[in-house]
């Protein structure tokens, strides 16, 4: 057996073990997403985050114009009204 019979082994062999690979890499998320897609969705029953043992806070975002004029602690290159 010569060095180019052994390098065509290993070439096709790496080559072989990688296309494997690829393919279980490839199937698992289809294995994994099939029961959670699959399944009936029943929009009749419906929870509120209390069900889960959470509790919801008022939130408030402040955009636009309101922004530029409360002091902030970095320092900005913006100019203050």
């Amino acid at each position: 057996m010569g060095k180019s019979r052994k390098k065509k082994i290993v070439v096709w062999s790496a080559a072989a073990l990688l296309a494997t690979l690829i393919a279980i890499f490839a199937y698992i998320p289809f294995a994994v997403m099939n029961p959670m897609v699959n399944r009936h969705v029943d929009f009749d029953e419906t929870w509120s985050a209390a069900d889960f043992g959470l509790t919801a806070r008022p939130f408030s975002v402040t955009t636009g114009t309101d922004c530029a004029s409360r002091p902030t602690k970095s320092r900005s290159t913006i100019p203050r009204r």
